[in-house]
């Protein structure tokens, strides 16, 4: 005898309508995040001085690149009869530059124009490739000074030293370049008869790269020593915004947008540039934070053997955090986890590591300011007070002892550091690398020479590399401003073969590429983790080579 059981839940008609409208509004959002996903990009083409010059439509291919603190590349091919090529290729009948920008799931990429080329395919067709560079490069073109305030002709003190919050001193440091650049008493302007440019540019609105404003107090990121004497803004910015995993917004501002901050309204085009992090490395939440936490939580990161980082490798989350309807993933919980299997949006990925190399750090080379002079004046004295007590009033040799001696103690006493970190030898076994030798700081215990201890240790640490390919929607949507989970710079983690149970490695997300042509829908490609540790051999012996030729530029040898 077959019994049916009923359930007295679902003979609830009011219980089932219920059901049904949530089903139906749950399908409803899917539909709306769907079809924002496959919307087609709103890619604009703007003058020199960002004047509309037209939408672009029609092009045969498109491939936008973002990446972390580094210039992306942007690339759009169009047919040769397309309506702007003409205007494009005559650039001897307009102002130089081109700009471009490209709008895709509430993020904008921003660039200039860096090269332009005419092809003829195979079939006899003609086509222009125009190749962009993101508006990050601007940060390439920004020395900072020694003194932002004096004229090229005298800088003094010798270098830019600042110290502070990482976030707070990198942006004071370029504030002040900028300003300098539109307003410095000892530079004319770009059009020295055009006098409204004398008084004008003391608004920061007129201004092509705009600064957005924070409060030194409420800094809660790792402290950090600003140094420069002439760098540009990105060599110096580059190790501090790694060490400390901050990551440089360039927001390129336009007509319709909402204002950056209440009561500023900048001119079309405008640059803002801002250091945000997003990566909650530091502190419970990474969402606030004052000096003193910022303060300690620095102290903690350097406690344990005074260069050292703690790793991003932590037990499998469980618990989702409650969003409502905004989408995006917080620093504090990245909740967003990619799993590898049989079933899973990863289409390709690699992990790499590297153990960390050598345990202690030596600079210097000349001593500490001020320690060979009062050698120089002991010696003058003793000499002087010897000469007059055994040989007579008048005699003062205490110059030819110092002339004789000086070769002897010029840069013996406090002229070498060294450090070393005794966690991370026991971590490194009996047997290991012992010590190094960075570049760039050639006097001890200097500001400086606390930079380049720090650097050493920075460039010989342990590196976790984490590179994967991940199809856009397959669960998770990119997107920026609430149009996606994940964007760049933020650590999302992900699931790696081998690795004990229940751990996964989280990092940031590092580049990003938006691609599309005729027959292909646009979408998303997706970097994550730490680009050196998974480059080639040959890729770190350019990268070495360059920096080392940098460094002796910078001293005169070159």
């Amino acid at each position: 005898m077959t019994q049916t059981l009923s359930n007295p839940l679902l003979d609830d008609p009011q219980l089932l309508a219920d059901l049904e409208r949530i089903w139906s509004e749950g399908q409803a959002q899917v539909d709306e995040l769907e079809q924002a996903r496959l919307a087609p990009p709103l890619v604009r083409l703007w003058d020199g001085d960002y004047q509309l010059r037209t939408r672009i439509a029609g092009e045969i291919s498109a491939h936008f690149q973002w990446k972390l603190n580094e210039t992306g590349v942007a690339t759009v091919v169009l047919p040769f009869d397309h309506h702007v090529v003409e205007w494009v290729i005559g650039w001897r009948m307009r102002k130089r530059n081109v700009h471009i920008t490209c709008d895709k799931d509430g993020a904008r990429w921003g660039g200039r124009l860096n090269r332009l080329v005419v092809t003829r395919t195979d079939s006899g067709d003609h086509e222009l490739r125009m190749e962009f560079l993101h508006d990050y490069e601007e940060l390439k073109h920004v020395l900072v000074w020694s003194n932002p305030v004096l004229p090229a002709a005298i800088q003094f003190p010798r270098a830019f030293t600042l110290a502070g919050p990482s976030i707070w001193s990198l942006k004071t440091a370029l504030f002040l370049n900028l300003m300098r650049n539109q307003n410095s008493l000892f530079t004319l302007p770009d059009d020295p008869l055009d006098f409204s440019q004398w008084t004008g540019n003391l608004n920061m609105a007129n201004w092509p790269i705009a600064m957005r404003g924070g409060s030194f107090l409420g800094d809660s990121s790792p402290h950090a020593i600003v140094s420069s004497r002439f760098k540009t803004f990105h060599d110096l910015a580059a190790p501090i915004l790694a060490d400390a995993q901050l990551m440089v917004t360039c927001q390129r501002w336009l007509e319709g947008d909402p204002e950056p901050w209440p009561g500023y309204t900048p001119r079309n085009g405008q640059l803002i540039v801002d250091i945000v992090d997003k990566s909650g490395w530091f502190g419970a939440t990474g969402t606030g934070g004052n000096i003193l936490q910022g303060i300690l939580r620095t102290v903690m990161q350097l406690g344990d053997d005074l260069v050292d980082s703690d790793r991003s490798i932590v037990s499998d989350p469980n618990v989702v955090p409650e969003r409502g309807d905004w989408l995006g993933t917080a620093p504090s919980n990245p909740w967003i986890v990619l799993r590898d299997g049989d079933v899973t949006g990863i289409e390709s990925s690699e992990f790499s590591w590297q153990p960390a190399t050598d345990v202690q750090v030596v600079v210097g080379g000349h001593s500490m300011p001020f320690v060979n002079e009062l050698i120089s004046s002991a010696v003058q004295l003793a000499g002087d007070l010897a000469s007059s007590t055994f040989i007579g009033p008048n005699v003062n040799l205490g110059q030819v002892a110092d002339t004789l001696l000086a070769p002897l103690y010029t840069d013996t006493l406090l002229a070498w550091m060294a450090v070393k970190s005794f966690v991370r030898a026991q971590e490194a076994g009996w047997s290991h690398y012992f010590e190094r030798m960075p570049t760039g700081a050639d006097r001890a215990y200097t500001l400086s020479s606390l930079m380049a201890l720090r650097r050493g240790f920075w460039e010989t640490r342990e590196r976790v590399g984490h590179k994967l390919k991940v199809r856009d929607g397959a669960p998770y949507l990119i997107g920026e401003n609430g149009m996606g989970h994940y964007w760049l710079g933020d650590r999302i983690a992900s699931t790696i073969p081998g690795l004990p149970a229940g751990e996964l490695i989280v990092d940031q997300v590092t580049v990003l590429d938006l691609g599309w042509d005729r027959p292909t829908p646009p979408g998303w490609d997706v970097t994550v983790g730490d680009l050196h540790a998974t480059e080639s051999g040959l890729d770190q012996i350019v990268r070495q080579v360059a920096g080392a030729v940098e460094a002796a530029k910078t001293l005169g040898v070159m």
